[in-house]
């Protein structure tokens, strides 16, 4: 699924215009990365919780430049699944 059937499939569902919905996600969004921001952390029950890491300074071989670099230290957003989800997938049979 790709964003526009998402868009599409939630305002079917709520029965609202998708301009609404993605009105709705861009501000829902926006909320979510001044929290990360912030360095908070941000919960959404049943889907997640997404925080922020701080990564230290590394180095690493780089294949383009086929030379080892190093790489700086930056902060990035990090994301654990809620334990709903991981219930609901843990029961759900592979398809072949």
């Amino acid at each position: 699924m790709n964003y526009g059937d998402y868009v599409k499939e939630v305002a079917e569902r709520m029965s609202i215009s998708q301009a609404e919905v993605k009105r709705l996600i861009k501000q829902s969004t926006g909320i979510i990365v001044e929290e990360l921001s912030n360095g908070e952390a941000f919960t959404i029950p049943h889907l997640g919780t997404f925080g922020t890491q701080v990564k230290e300074q590394h180095k690493s071989y780089n294949p383009h430049y086929e030379k080892f670099m190093l790489y700086p230290k930056k902060r990035v957003v990090t994301y654990h699944v809620s334990s709903a989800i991981k219930d609901e997938f843990k029961d759900k049979k592979v398809k072949s």
